[in-house]
């Protein structure tokens, strides 16, 4: 019988991709990977073959539970209290705790696949980008878990054409790709968005990345993840 892993990581987007190279090693392994997610995240499901993205509030689960269970039929894990269970109180070990859990190299995260839908994307290319064939800077202010704006002191470009990122029905964080990677400059709230802007191959020289005010005083708990690409942290 194929058994099944079951992740406690409902929310929030970045801390969901971040596990995402767990969850392929898993299902390369043989294993059935289950996600319960928020409902605003089910639609993430077509980038990922190889994990079930379930309703966490339909889906029949203690949440709150820190124990990491296994029976014949399931393992689950509770990746989102790893931090604590592993007795660390400074907050700058809370993503990389996941991977300490399960004794794993964190700076493997990156190393997940993800399906594009290039259809999506030139849908929303179109109505972000229209006709426009200049320079232009993509812009997000959104905290995507909860698709509320983000407070920060932006240092935007003047000269420019701003594309804010904007959430659409219909179409995923992910399906933003092209209008991300075509652009000349990118300014971001620090949120899970971060965590696709690192896999992608993208044109700007520097990513701009700015705090959560006032949740946040400096980008300690996680500038130590982006390597990929030049961040200019604001």
């Amino acid at each position: 019988m194929i058994k099944t892993i079951i992740f406690n990581q409902f929310r929030g987007v970045g801390d969901i991709l971040f596990l995402m190279n767990i969850a392929k090693m898993y299902h390369n392994c043989n294993y059935n990977i289950i996600v319960p997610v928020l409902p605003q995240f089910l639609p993430l499901q077509k980038h990922f073959n190889y994990v079930k993205f379930v309703n966490k509030n339909t889906f029949d689960m203690d949440y709150e539970s820190k124990e990491f269970y296994s029976d014949k039929d399931k393992i689950i894990i509770p990746f989102r209290f790893a931090m604590e269970i592993m007795g660390l109180t400074s907050y700058t070990e809370c993503m990389r705790a996941k991977y300490d859990f399960i004794n794993l190299d964190f700076k493997k995260w990156r190393n997940y696949p993800i399906i594009r839908d290039t259809e999506a994307e030139e849908k929303v290319y179109k109505r972000a980008i229209g006709k426009f064939q200049g320079d232009y800077c993509f812009f997000n202010q959104n905290l995507l878990s909860d698709a509320i704006k983000g407070t920060a002191k932006f240092e935007l470009p003047e000269n420019m054409k701003i594309v804010e990122m904007q959430i659409m029905k219909k179409y995923t964080m992910i399906d933003w790709a092209k209008v991300i990677c075509n652009a000349k400059e990118i300014h971001v709230v620090s949120t899970g968005l971060m965590f696709l802007l690192e896999i992608l191959p993208i044109k700007a020289k520097v990513i701009h990345v700015y705090k959560r005010l006032p949740f946040e005083n400096n980008h300690n708990f996680y500038n130590y993840l982006f390597r990929q690409h030049t961040y200019k942290y604001h």
